[in-house]
């Protein structure tokens, strides 16, 4: 139960819970932040080995997307929430963290590693979009 993963997930449905205290759901919100990561480095890897070979417009680079996306979100869906696990593992960290704040150099590397994702992502299809002439 302890692994980095779990452990992200865990930071963020607790600053869902911060931001929208009315969330009904923040382990869904979770797992759509969760998401959002592992879909960019996914789409720069993709946009990355496919630099000007392809001559696709942008609806079918939209396909991708989001073709990409939906695997994602059902594999986050089953590791993070199938059988009540969001519950098990925000219980788990709880506990672990009883009366303790939450590191902020953690949070800060979450925060640098969203930043670098959603720049690479930014460059790598602003780079093919020249190399195809879009």
């Amino acid at each position: 139960m302890n692994n980095f993963y779990y452990y992200v997930f865990y930071l963020l449905v607790k600053i869902a819970k911060k931001i929208n205290k009315r969330d009904l759901d923040p382990a869904f919100t979770g797992i759509i932040w969760i998401s959002i990561p592992v879909i960019l480095n996914v789409l720069s890897l993709f946009f990355y080995f496919t630099q000007g070979t392809s001559n696709d417009t942008e609806g079918e680079i939209y396909l991708y997307a989001a073709v990409i996306t939906l695997p994602v979100l059902i594999m986050n869906y089953y590791i993070l929430l199938h059988n009540e696990k969001s519950l098990k593992i925000i219980q788990y960290f709880d506990s672990l963290h009883l009366n303790k704040r939450i590191c902020l150099i953690r949070i800060f590397i979450i925060i640098i590693y969203y930043i670098f994702s959603i720049l690479l992502c930014l460059y790598l299809a602003n780079y093919n979009r020249k190399l195809i002439g879009l």
